[in-house]
């Protein structure tokens, strides 16, 4: 087997063999099997991604090191490395990717378009995206309630309520 070895260092980078630098904050290393899918859990990766590519066209499904380390990491200090990372488009495509990874045995976590400063949103298991697709809103008529899709950020947020005169206000993260 091959091993994928990323050095984070704070202030520092690193190249792949491919020739992409990866700027790293921290001082932690990241493992990665190189040629598939599995680790310590055996075939159950390479089988959730067989089954799941039935359904999810593969430019919407993630297993390379660049875009796992890159949808993996978030605004805190905590790193881990997905083994799959999905782009998820609608309710009916996630349930069933929750009902595939249950029945793999599988750990799925979520992220949406503001990530979080607590790492909330990495794994090292399966991650869905609930992005782009995921930016559906509505405000109530007398603009005292908004519901909104995960895939939207505080500042548009604000962007929607400013004509009523209101703002969100509990997500400075996403503020400009």
């Amino acid at each position: 087997k091959r091993y994928l070895i990323y050095q984070l260092l704070e202030s520092s980078t690193y190249n792949t063999s491919n020739g992409i630098t990866v700027k790293s904050y921290l001082p932690i290393d990241l493992i990665r099997e190189f040629d598939d899918l599995t680790d310590t859990t055996g075939e159950k990766y390479k089988d959730f991604y067989n089954n799941i590519s039935t359904y999810i066209s593969s430019d919407r499904i993630y297993t390379d090191d660049l875009h796992c380390l890159a949808w993996g990491t978030d605004a805190g200090f905590y790193r881990r490395l997905p083994q799959i990372v999905v782009r998820s488009e609608s309710e009916a495509e996630v349930s069933r990717l929750l009902s595939d990874a249950n029945s793999a045995g599988l750990a799925v976590t979520f992220r949406a378009a503001g990530t979080s400063l607590s790492g909330q949103a990495i794994t090292d298991s399966v991650l869905i995206v609930a992005g782009k697709n995921w930016e559906k809103y509505e405000v109530s008529a007398d603009a005292s309630t908004i519901t909104l899709e995960p895939g939207i950020v505080g500042e548009r947020v604000n962007q929607i309520l400013a004509p009523y005169g209101k703002i969100f206000s509990p997500d400075p993260a996403s503020k400009k």
